[in-house]
């Protein structure tokens, strides 16, 4: 497009040539060409204007989605148009706010719970990285004998800064945050990050955290960095020989350093450029495993030597006693320590056996190396640290005091959970052992049915059992059980939760006094979803639902939950009020009050709604329970189909569009011949429907 300058040197040059050495009509040829130029200009730049107002601009697909680098999955299957606008769809639909910040452009997200997505990557969920990110503060804050004086690099959630700000005896969190927006994200987390930005003992600067230790004459007992992965832009300069220079000087004697690393996506030499850089500045370096494969190195200048008893008697006061569980899904100093992956002696011999290049200032490799590895499949590397330190008898930690390592082994698969539905099966337990673990990995995921069998427990249901083969596998199973032995009562609260699940299934009256406990204990929605199970499988609605709309609105108002207890509030509520408009109503009310806390299990909420007003007569409250499906819909052939039949029956005025997004799904896939055609009823359903 031309710009006025141009215009004007073209339409000045054609009058020149036309009339000759006139200066006053030259003169008069270049003003006026002048004034043309300009208004065309104008014209143009009103006309390029119009058109980008008709555009729809760039989405939250360009802004925030993971193109790139191998996350985009778009493209992969037969169905390429309908998946590109299913992701288009997606994306603006869960993005809750967006933000273009001083260094990032910033935006929030909810689905199963709200993300921050920075530049297109997302850096932190809840509750999906909640075992990364409020444990990295508080297993240091434990480990440590008493921390006074904590720094935090990058703020997030806030949930690293917010649950170290609590622990007794801390009186100064100073938090590192380089992006202003994303104290919007910290304010959005504040019912799970103990409202952090309110902390009188939290101080927020905003500015690059490497440059505020190296300026910084401020001593600290705990500093933990959190940035974003290596990868990015400028993050790897948080993983140099120098910044670790600068963080050890800024420790006070006795001091602990944590480094979150990724575990996923890094190949064995990277690995170890980690380990053998960190280990320039630290002599001392242990392994831990926040959860899955996200990693903790723990770096100090002296020997880590833990005392046992010490660390219980704190881990049996607050915040420890309601974090761990919540956290990770553990309880006590077993279950602290069954985080715990390998000695320094393992980093120190790996560090010895291999030439691997130092990441420094000037030679950043672990940009560049982490780089090459995104988007490939995951290596495993927390059972890697697993199974080699358990070669090498480099698997236990120095203690002062007794610990039951038996239970830490059978606890050590529960990381894996935190953020998945499943576990390795980790070699060595004993059967009995190897059952409760497989049991509270079953009862943590939608499948209490399995729970009792696993345990080796028979249940006795106030009713018939069912019939074996609706049972499953359960039964099968269950019929073993005693050949494990006496069941084990449960020894923590997360198997109080699953066990009572367990015995809530079979309507089996045991799992009454487990609710109790749950309740004693602080759990009051877990111990309501355990009960309204019981009641569902006695044939008692009534009483069900009673039990699960409070429920929901202790879910709503609450911190995170034990394993799957939103998940089960949710999917139990369509098959308790099917065919009972009294009950259904009262139901949908309690579902769309509003989104749970931290936005958790957000889309199943919307989707529970839509199901259960779909079994009522009035199509008002069908349209109310569509929410942002009614312009927005999700692009997917049930869910649009039934967006399209709640609006026909409300004669709806957006039906005509609800009908030309179904046809356009249809279009876009191959079909089958039979799409759009009218077919009779079967005849036995025929007869059936005959007098």
């Amino acid at each position: 497009m031309w710009g006025a300058g141009r215009a004007r040197s073209f339409v000045a040059t054609r009058a020149e040539a036309h009339l000759g050495s006139n200066s006053s009509a030259i003169s008069w040829a270049r003003c006026w060409a002048s004034r043309w130029a300009s208004s065309l200009s104008l014209a143009l730049l009103g006309l390029t204007a119009g058109l980008c107002a008709l555009a729809d601009g760039p989405s939250a697909l360009w802004r925030h989605g993971a193109i790139g680098a191998g996350r985009s999955r778009i493209g992969d299957g037969d169905d390429d148009r309908n998946q590109l606008i299913a992701t288009q769809r997606k994306l603006n639909r869960e993005l809750l706010w967006e933000r273009d910040g001083v260094e990032s452009a910033v935006g929030m997200s909810v689905s199963n719970g709200f993300a921050f997505v920075v530049n297109g990557k997302v850096d932190g969920a809840v509750p999906g990285d909640r075992g990364t990110q409020a444990m990295l503060g508080l297993a240091p804050a434990v480990l440590h004998p008493g921390p006074k004086k904590v720094f935090v690099l990058g703020l997030g959630t806030g949930m690293t800064a917010g649950w170290v700000s609590v622990v007794p005896g801390v009186e100064q969190v100073d938090v590192a945050e380089l992006e202003p927006a994303v104290l919007e994200v910290a304010r959005a987390a504040a019912q799970v990050n103990q409202r952090v930005l309110e902390r009188p003992n939290v101080r927020v600067f905003n500015g690059d955290g490497r440059e505020f230790l190296l300026t910084s004459e401020q001593g600290y007992d705990l500093i933990l960095s959190e940035p974003s992965n290596p990868y990015r832009a400028g993050v790897a300069s948080l993983f140099t020989r120098e910044f670790y220079a600068a963080v050890e000087q800024r420790l006070n004697p006795g001091g602990i350093f944590a480094q979150w690393v990724q575990g996923y996506e890094i190949d064995a030499e990277t690995l170890r450029v980690v380990l053998r850089t960190l280990r320039g500045a630290f002599p001392v370096i242990e392994i831990w495993h926040t959860e899955s494969d996200d990693l903790m190195l723990v770096g100090s200048r002296q020997p880590l030597v833990y005392d046992i008893p010490s660390i219980r008697a704190r881990l049996a006061t607050e915040p420890f006693l309601s974090a761990l569980p919540r956290m990770w899904l553990v309880e006590g100093a077993e279950g602290l320590f069954s985080h715990f992956l390998a000695t320094d002696q393992l980093s120190r011999s790996i560090g010895e056996a291999f030439s691997s290049d130092i990441n420094t200032d000037d030679s950043t490799v672990l940009e560049y190396a982490f780089a090459r590895q995104v988007g490939l499949p995951a290596t495993g590397t927390s059972l890697q640290f697993f199974e080699l330190a358990a070669k090498l008898g480099q698997q236990r930690p120095t203690t002062v005091g007794e610990l039951d390592w038996d239970r830490v082994r059978e606890l050590q698969s529960r990381a894996w959970l935190i953020a998945s539905n499943e576990s390795p099966d980790l070699p060595g337990l004993p059967p009995a052992a190897r059952g409760r673990a497989r049991a509270v990995q079953m009862g943590c995921t939608l499948h209490s049915a399995q729970v009792l069998a696993l345990w080796g427990i028979v249940p006795k249901p106030s009713e018939p059992l069912p019939q074996p083969a609706s049972l499953g596998p359960a039964r099968a199973l269950a019929a073993a059980g005693p050949e494990l032995g006496e069941p084990a009562l449960p020894r923590d609260i997360v198997e109080v939760y699953v066990l009572a699940n367990g015995y809530a299934h079979f309507a089996d009256e045991r799992a009454l006094p487990l609710a109790v406990t749950l309740a004693s204990r602080g759990f009051g929605a877990e111990a309501r979803v355990v009960r309204a199970r019981f009641h569902a499988a006695a044939h008692q609605p009534e009483a069900a639902l009673a039990e699960l709309i409070p429920a929901l609105d202790e879910l709503r108002h609450g911190s995170i939950p034990l394993c799957d207890t939103a998940l089960k509030a949710l999917r139990m509520m369509p098959r308790l009020v099917r065919g009972k408009p009294a009950l259904a109503k009262q139901a949908l009310a309690a579902v769309m009050a509003g989104p749970l806390s931290a936005y958790q299990s957000e889309w199943l909420r919307i989707g529970t709604a839509q199901q259960i007003a779909s079994g009522l007569d009035d199509p008002e409250l069908c349209v109310r329970a569509l929410g942002a499906d009614l312009d927005q819909p999700s692009w997917e052939g049930p869910r649009l189909e039934a967006r399209r039949d709640c609006l026909q029956r409300a004669a709806h005025p957006a039906l005509p569009r609800a009908e030309a997004d179904l046809r356009r799904f249809i279009g876009n896939t191959p079909g089958r011949i039979d799409d759009g055609l009218a077919l009779p009823a079967k005849p036995e359903l025929q007869s059936r429907a005959t007098p």
